[in-house]
């Protein structure tokens, strides 16, 4: 494969869409986010101390210091497990695939649904799914661990999100600030439970 050299015009557009296509999905897990931690004042407390812990250490926030915050990685992976950005994605194969042993075979050129919603609701997968549960991503921890592909907010393997790396900083950055100077709690008006608005 012969790779090109990308115009200044094509560098820019690239840039461009790196940060405006992550703004709506970063500002939705947010929202998401902020109300999980208002719904389970125990789990923000927790996540409180862990970022005065890192302010008190650190004299600031940072994305290296957020890579040492577990909890904090462990709430947002939970957040991403309960509102996925998004619920479904497609692959197209690119070559006939046989499944393992089950006699299905996938020929070339068909598209296959990818349930994303669906797999971070398997209790098979994730024990009591409904529940808001950050422990279950302590590594280490007696609950058990699920298989690799059944957690897919940025989807894998090479054709995964681009801006992955990107939305976490940015998410667990916004977050930390927040929770330094504030404290979340779910607003009288908010009806539960929540419903959403197709489209």
């Amino acid at each position: 494969m012969k790779y090109t050299k990308l115009s200044q015009d094509e560098v820019i557009a690239q840039c461009v869409l790196f940060f405006f296509v992550g703004y709506e999905t970063t500002a939705s897990t947010l929202t998401f986010m902020a109300y999980s931690l208002a719904s389970n004042p125990e789990c923000q407390e927790k996540l409180i101390q862990e970022v005065d812990d890192a302010f008190e250490k650190h004299g600031k926030m940072d994305h290296d210091i957020t890579r040492e915050m577990k909890y904090l990685d462990c709430v947002v992976s939970e957040t991403l497990r309960m509102y996925p950005i998004l619920v479904v994605t497609e692959r197209t194969a690119a070559a006939d695939y046989k499944l393992g042993k089950t006699g299905i075979t996938i020929e070339k050129d068909k598209r296959v649904a990818i349930p994303i919603y669906a797999m971070h609701y398997d209790a098979e997968f994730f024990p009591e799914p409904e529940k808001f549960d950050p422990e279950r991503w302590v590594k280490g921890s007696e609950k058990p661990s699920h298989p690799q592909y059944a957690y897919l907010p940025f989807g894998a393997g090479p054709r995964n999100c681009l801006g992955m790396r990107f939305a976490l900083m940015e998410i667990k950055l916004c977050m930390a600030n927040i929770l330094r100077h504030y404290r979340l709690k779910k607003a009288e008006t908010l009806k539960e439970p929540l419903s959403y608005i197709p489209g």
